[in-house]
């Protein structure tokens, strides 16, 4: 059979670069189990809402990856699943050592993405150096909070010459510290490698988890603070996105949802004017995001709605009646456990100034103006998955966001009385309440 290689350019619609099938040795049969089910139930999730998932090819190597894709071999014959396949590697049977896995794959036509080694670590090299070296990073204050001596030099001095994994070093100097800056420490390398990797494959991110150190705007003292419009314009592109998503779904129908039912109820964001309008989306949303100059801002978050609308309207309430009749068919309860695939807008590591407010100091990465244009800076789009065990989880975070907003109208009122501003302030409100509807 063939393989078929692509550019990254080639991809078009909501794309996601996932990763669940790292490397992770079980100890039991309990715990392979387990991580089994969680990345299915994860996986199953962003194929109800991206028409493409690209994984690492390194991962066929996963017993994980390895399981769900023989026996689901249609994900990779359709190419809604696609390895990211590094350059110079000649077929896809060489990141794999298992014998049965390589016959596997030498029966398919598989579509891989190309790109270069280089092109990520690179950057994951010198965005993790570079907020290290800043005092006043988020990184570093978080750090800071249990390990008040922390000195990044001789980590960043190590990472500039080492031959080793990057991700050993940070490893390393993790181990060194107090329970909260090593956690931190950890959750920044990995929410930069999973960024790298989704920049040279020009998708939208996936954490597993909100490894995001969210920004406070209302708690800093004593530094530079982004303005309430910049973090309007970020809260207001986020729910914007999170209500095109999938709303909470209980975890016992993704569970009992066979890959066929859920490649069925996807038909209608293949649509290729779905694809198109979404493509359109996201460039305002880029646009509005690098740009954070409220005066032509507020062009670019009324084209986000005006396509954000469209979507909704002309696809997501299609897909969430047909899926409402699945939920019903297959008889779960709706106060089960549920899944709420969410999307984290990170504006600040890619070396961007905003305009007239200096260096971000906060945990939002930004959108990188590099190389890779519009496209790369999907990668600063993260996609998460948070499990709610009880519907009183959603209320308390449906709380914290209803009260941001409150917080930020307020704030704009005291200086912008009659602002157009403050229309964006009440759509989001919203958008909070579409977004947290299931």
């Amino acid at each position: 059979m063939a393989l078929r290689r692509i550019n990254p350019q080639e991809l078009s619609g909501p794309r996601a670069y996932f990763t669940e099938w790292a490397f992770r040795a079980p100890h039991t049969a309990d715990e392979d189990q387990a991580q089994h089910q969680q990345a299915m139930r994860r996986l199953k999730a962003l194929l109800l809402t991206k028409t493409t998932i690209v994984f690492t090819a390194s991962h066929l190597d996963s017993a994980v990856a390895q399981q769900i894709l023989i026996e689901n071999p249609i994900l990779l014959d359709k190419g809604i699943l696609k390895p990211a396949l590094r350059e110079g590697r000649s077929s896809i049977e060489e990141v794999t050592a298992d014998p049965a896995m390589k016959s596997f794959l030498k029966d398919r036509d598989i579509t891989a993405v190309s790109w270069r080694q280089e092109q990520g670590e690179s950057w994951f090299k010198e965005r993790l150096c570079h907020e290290l070296l800043d005092a006043n990073s988020a990184i570093c204050a978080a750090i800071r909070t249990s390990s008040p001596t922390f000195n990044a030099r001789p980590l960043v001095d190590e990472l500039m010459v080492t031959e080793q994994p990057i991700q050993d070093v940070v490893e390393h100097y993790a181990g060194l510290l107090e329970s909260g800056g090593k956690t931190a420490l950890q959750n920044f390398r990995a929410l930069l490698y999973h960024m790298s990797g989704a920049r040279v494959v020009q998708c939208e991110s996936f954490l597993p988890q909100e490894n995001l150190i969210d920004y406070d705007f209302t708690s800093l003292k004593g530094r530079q603070k982004l303005s309430e419009e910049v973090v309007l314009i970020k809260v207001f592109v986020e729910q914007a996105l999170k209500t095109l998503n999938r709303r909470s779904i209980p975890i016992e129908v993704l569970d009992v949802l066979h890959i066929n039912e859920i490649l069925a109820l996807r038909e209608i964001i293949e649509d290729t004017g779905f694809m198109r309008e979404y493509d359109n989306l996201v460039t305002c949303a880029i646009s509005a995001a690098t740009n954070c100059d409220p005066k032509t801002s507020i062009f670019h978050l009324e084209q986000i709605e005006s396509s954000r609308a469209k979507l909704f309207e002309n696809f997501t309430l299609t897909l969430e009646k047909e899926f409402a009749g699945y939920i019903k068919s297959k008889r779960i309860s709706a106060s089960s456990s549920l899944m709420s695939p969410g999307i984290s807008l990170a504006l600040g590591a890619g070396g961007f100034v905003l305009p007239g407010i200096g260096p971000i100091i906060s945990s939002l990465l930004s959108l990188a103006k590099d190389g890779s244009g519009f496209a790369g800076a999907m990668a600063s789009f993260i996609n998460t998955m948070s499990v709610f065990s009880e519907k009183s989880n959603i209320d308390a975070s449906k709380h914290v966001a209803e009260t941001r907003i409150k917080i930020l109208r307020q704030s704009l009122e005291r200086r912008h009385s009659g602002n157009s501003m403050l229309d964006v302030a009440d759509l989001y409100a919203h958008l909070v309440g579409e977004a947290f509807k299931f």
